[in-house]
């Protein structure tokens, strides 16, 4: 099964579009967040002409969790601060 998503991210020409993704079955440790708020700052002004989700410092809910999480579970709401070298 996947999990079917949509995401923000830059483009070519430099403006912000909505893309839809997906992604396999969760597996370990990873948690799927659905991100209610999320910081863009002069960070994301270097990726706006990337393909690449623009975003961080974000907050949400968990929608679904792989075999090994233990201490986060569906519903739970979540923040994280600044992703880098990931």
């Amino acid at each position: 099964m996947t999990i079917d998503f949509k995401v923000f991210k830059g483009s070519k020409d430099g403006s912000i579009v909505e893309s839809k993704t997906s992604k396999p079955d969760l597996t370990g440790d990873q948690v799927l967040v659905k991100v209610s708020c999320s910081g863009l700052c002069g960070t994301d002004e270097h990726y706006r002409h990337a393909d690449m989700v623009l975003g961080h410092e974000g907050m949400g809910v968990v929608e679904a969790t792989g075999p090994a999480v233990r201490k986060l579970q569906k519903g739970d709401r979540v923040g994280w601060g600044y992703e880098h070298d990931s």
